[in-house]
C-alpha cells in the first residue's frame, strides 16, 4: 500500500498508473481541495486531462488533504490507517514554479518535509519516497560530473533558482533523517517531457518548452552542439514505482535523465516537420532578438533565465552520473526509451492538437 502526495499533477496521476500496473494492492492519493472542487473531483479531472480515465480506481483511495498543514491536513481517522497500514509514501507534490524565490516556495517545498518523516516514522515505518529534480544536483567530481550522492552541504548547481534551492535544502533534510535510520529512496528527474504513448504533456509549465515555443515565434532557434535530454513521464513514473516499496541504502540516490542519444539539432528538426519555419542561430545572436518578445511571446514569462545565457538550463548530459538509476532500469527487466522519430513525432503531434505550437 502506497501513500502519494500531489497525485493530480502530471507526474502524480503516472506515478498512480504505474503503482497499480506494477500491482499495489491500494493507492492513497492526497489531494488538495480547490477552486469549488472537491479532491476526487480534482483527481478525475487530472485523470481527463492526462488521458487516463480508464484507470480501474477499486485499488485507488482519494483523501482531502493539505500537505502544508499539521497531519498533512488529513482527517483523523485516515492519517491513523495512514500511519497503521501502509508501507510506503511516494511525495512528489511542490510548487513548482521557477521565478518565485527560496522564502515563496519554502512553505510548499520544504516545511510538508517533516509531516512526511512522521507520517513514515509512525505505527508502520514506510520508504520515504522523494521527487526532486537534477537542478538540485550539489554533489560534484573533480572533473564537474554530476553524482549519484546525497545532497553536499554546498548549495546547488543551479542556485539562482529558488525551486532548486527549496529542493536542495529538501534533500539536506532527508539526508539527516537518513544518517538517523529513515529509508529514503531520492528520484532526480531531468527533462520530463509527454507520455510516450500518447504524447500528452504539460507545455505550459516546461520552462524548455516555453523557450522553444517562443524562440520559433521569434523565428530563430538557438545552436547548440549537445545530448538533449528528453524522459517520458510514463518510464520516469514506471521507475519511481517500481523502486517504491524497495529500499538499497547504498543504491537509494537516482539520477533520472534519459542518457539515450538526441542531439538537439535532431530535436528541434522534429517541430520543423511539424510544419513550423524558423532558423537556427548562434546564442549570441539569438539573445540579441530577445528585446523584440512581449506578452504574447511564450518566453515572456520566463525571459529572465535566458538573458545572460543558459547557465541555469541547458547541461550536457554526458556529465551526469548515473550508474544507480542504469541498474534500477535494469532490474525492472527494461531499458531506457528511445529518443525516436516516432516518439518525437508523438510528442508534436500533441502540441500541435492543443495548439501550442
Amino acid at each position: 500500500k502506497v501513500i502519494v502526495t500531489g497525485a493530480n499533477s502530471f507526474v502524480g496521476v503516472h506515478i498512480v498508473e504505474a503503482l497499480l500496473a506494477w500491482g499495489a494492492s491500494e493507492v492513497a492519493c492526497l489531494v488538495r481541495e480547490g477552486g469549488g472542487h472537491s479532491a476526487a473531483e480534482r483527481f478525475a479531472q487530472a485523470l481527463r486531462e492526462n488521458r487516463l480515465e480508464h484507470l480501474d480506481l477499486s485499488r485507488v483511495r482519494v483523501y482531502p488533504a493539505d500537505i502544508t498543514r499539521p497531519g498533512l491536513g488529513l482527517a483523523a481517522d485516515v492519517h491513523e490507517r495512514l500511519d497503521r497500514e501502509y508501507g510506503a509514501l511516494v511525495h512528489n507534490a511542490a510548487n513548482v514554479n521557477h521565478v518565485l524565490d527560496y522564502e515563496s516556495l519554502a512553505r510548499d517545498n520544504v516545511e510538508p518535509i517533516f509531516e512526511c518523516l512522521r507520517l513514515c516514522e509512525g505505527r508502520s515505518k514506510k520508504i520515504f519516497n522523494f521527487v526532486s529534480t537534477l537542478s538540485a544536483s550539489s554533489t560534484l567530481s573533480a572533473d564537474g560530473r554530476v553524482l549519484e550522492l546525497p545532497a553536499a552541504q554546498t548549495p546547488p548547481i543551479y542556485i539562482k533558482n529558488g525551486y532548486n534551492l527549496s529542493k536542495w535544502v529538501a534533500e539536506r533534510i532527508l539526508e539527516r533523517a537518513r544518517e538517523r535510520g529513515v529509508r529514503v529512496n531520492l528520484y532526480r528527474p531531468g527533462n520530463i517531457s509527454f507520455n510516450s504513448l500518447t504524447g500528452v504533456c504539460q507545455p505550459h509549465k516546461n520552462r524548455l518548452m516555453l523557450m522553444l515555443k517562443g524562440s520559433i515565434q521569434l523565428g530563430q532557434v538557438p545552436e547548440f552542439a549537445l545530448n538533449f535530454d528528453l524522459m517520458p513521464v510514463d518510464f520516469l513514473a514506471r521507475f519511481i514505482a517500481f523502486h517504491a516499496s524497495r529500499y538499497q541504502p547504498d543504491k537509494a540516490v537516482f539520477n533520472l535523465h534519459n542518457p539515450e542519444p538526441l542531439s538537439w539539432d535532431a530535436y528541434v528538426a522534429s517541430f520543423r516537420e511539424a510544419g513550423r519555419e524558423f532558423s537556427m542561430t548562434s546564442v549570441a545572436d539569438w539573445q540579441q532578438q530577445l528585446g523584440r518578445v512581449n506578452s504574447d511571446n511564450a518566453l515572456f514569462g520566463v525571459l529572465g533565465f535566458y538573458l545572460n545565457g543558459f547557465e541555469e538550463d541547458i547541461g550536457d548530459i554526458s556529465m551526469i552520473g548515473h550508474d544507480n538509476a542504469h541498474a534500477g532500469v535494469r532490474q525492472m527487466g527494461t531499458h531506457y526509451p528511445e529518443k525516436s522519430p516516432a516518439l518525437l513525432r508523438r510528442g508534436c503531434d500533441y502540441l500541435k492538437e492543443i495548439n501550442f505550437i
